[in-house]
């Protein structure tokens, strides 16, 4: 089975030494038109979302979560008109 993630690779032991274990959160601010709301909605529920988090990155999101993030969805708009990319797999 291929690794799924970077650290499953058989290489990650020889470019990463010792690993570090970052214990407090931080958040970049947001410039968006959106970004009051956002950070509005992330300080009120922070500790919740630290959780999702900690779930996502070790593939243990439960329904909850999912409803929770889907909850954030709402239209992009980028003020100068540039989108990024859209990557994908190729499986071949």
């Amino acid at each position: 089975m291929p690794a799924t993630y970077a650290f499953d690779a058989t290489s990650w032991p020889k470019c990463i030494s010792k690993p570090i274990l970052l214990s407090r959160v931080f958040r970049q601010k947001d410039n968006g038109e959106d970004s009051t709301e956002i950070e509005e909605l992330f300080l009120m529920h922070q500790a919740e979302f630290v959780n999702i988090l900690a779930a996502m990155r070790i593939g243990r999101l439960t329904p909850q979560h999912v409803v929770q993030l889907q909850r954030l969805a709402r239209p992009l708009t980028y003020a100068d008109g540039i989108e990024p990319s859209q990557l994908f797999v190729n499986p071949h």
